[in-house]
């Protein structure tokens, strides 16, 4: 009994002084439910509690345009916007900033729309009378078909962009209507009231008609291939974090780290060789990746994955996403002591990133505080470049950005990792 009491007693000791171990116990798990869920949020809620990004240009300003601008408001769907830059947004504006990501949606209400549905509700209901013995308006001109036009980002989800679309159709349909009602019943104050009325003449006044917003010469329709590989790309690469930690504290503990410190060259030097293997692994598990994306999906009744038309590009978010990859790996491998602890946090923290940056939930499906939260994760840096490389024909400019940030991210692991060392040795 004593020996099970001191045992007991001693593992308790051992549990308490490891800090990092009751980090990865207890603090890891609470942090992963708390912000999954909070990610997660929105996918649990009503359509109509979303606010989805959406910039209008309104050059109606009549009842039609206002009705639809009001109702479009009034659905607590829509987050709308008119101006960009303190400046009224005009067609070609927002198409580009919708082809850019800034807005998931783009409506564009067509000056007149108001006057074609008033002046189609009369002609329509004069030929409806005239069917009936009643006297018509021949002098009545009929307008042509008015269209409403939606541009959407290519990132956006096909049932948000379904709902969008219907919201707007609905809207449209309801008004439209009152405007037919509202002539009939003006029309037809001194009709008989034996006779049967006949049915209205169902031809829409107004279309919607919707596009992708797209900054290049393709122009494709978006797929769940086009949305999937780059977002389980950053995952996969991120995912090194395993192995490379555990062949840093490997080193660590079987001294083969001190023997390579007694040769020539500084710790920089062998923590260049880690980078250079691992960026090698990254660039074959992107190479991997595209070689099922673009032939074996197509054999499974998948869509294909089409690259975009910028390799240039393409060349630099792998690489810069691999870096940043790499260095979370060094950063986790340095900090941590044993391998539970390294691989632990390193696997739940990548969870955690992967769901802040967007891999699962879409980064505009999530509550504001996590939107921004989710700007902090390289995982959404280089999810948004290959989106916009995927899906918005990006040019290297337009991913420089995040690019950047990748790097800036592996500097600042590398940095810490290196600091880290510094500490040990001195200890």
């Amino acid at each position: 009994m004593l020996k099970f009491t001191a045992s007991i007693y001693k593992e308790f000791l051992v549990l308490i002084r490891d800090i990092g171990g009751l980090i990865v116990l207890f603090l890891m798990p609470v942090s992963m439910i708390f912000i999954i869920t909070l990610v997660q949020d929105s996918t649990f809620r009503s359509i109509k509690e979303l606010e989805i990004p959406l910039l209008m240009v309104n050059l109606d300003h009549d009842t039609m345009g206002n009705v639809l601008e009001r109702g479009l408001i009034e659905s607590d769907f829509f987050n709308i916007d008119h101006k960009m830059n303190d400046k009224d947004a005009d067609e070609a504006s927002l198409k580009q900033a919708v082809a850019d990501g800034d807005y998931q949606i783009g409506i564009v209400i067509p000056e007149g729309i108001t006057d074609s549905v008033r002046k189609n509700s009369m002609y329509r209901i004069t030929q409806v009378l005239g069917e009936m013995g009643m006297p018509k308006d021949d002098s009545i001109p009929v307008k042509g078909v008015v269209t409403v036009r939606m541009y959407f980002d290519p990132v956006i989800k096909k049932s948000l962009k379904n709902a969008a679309m219907a919201t707007v159709e609905n809207i449209i349909n309801r008004v439209e209507q009152k405007f037919l009602n509202k002539t009939m019943t003006a029309a037809l104050s001194e009709f008989p009231p034996e006779k049967d009325l006949p049915d209205l003449i169902d031809t829409p006044t107004v279309t919607v008609i919707s596009n992708y917003a797209s900054k290049g010469q393709y122009d494709f329709v978006p797929n769940s291939t086009q949305h999937n590989v780059p977002a389980w790309t950053m995952f996969a690469m991120f995912f090194i974090v395993i192995p490379m930690s555990i062949s840093m504290i490997k080193e660590r503990e079987d001294g083969s780290l001190f023997r390579l410190l007694t040769m020539p060259g500084s710790y920089f030097t062998i923590i260049s060789g880690k980078v250079v293997i691992y960026l090698m692994v990254c660039i074959i598990q992107f190479i991997l990746m595209l070689a099922v994306g673009i032939n074996l999906f197509p054999l499974l009744g998948l869509p294909k994955l089409i690259l975009g038309s910028n390799i240039m590009a393409l060349s630099m978010v792998v690489i810069s996403a691999a870096f940043a990859a790499i260095g979370y790996g060094i950063m986790i491998g340095s900090i941590f002591k044993t391998y539970q602890q390294a691989t632990s946090f390193g696997s739940v923290s990548v969870i955690i990133l992967a769901a802040l940056g967007g891999v699962w939930v879409p980064v505009y499906l999530m509550p504001n505080l996590m939107r921004t939260i989710s700007s902090f994760s390289p995982l959404n840096w280089g999810l948004n470049a290959f989106y916009n490389i995927f899906m918005r024909s990006a040019s290297l400019g337009d991913v420089m950005t995040d690019c950047l940030k990748m790097l800036a991210f592996f500097v600042v692991c590398l940095a810490i990792g290196v600091g880290m060392f510094k500490i040990r040795k001195e200890k």
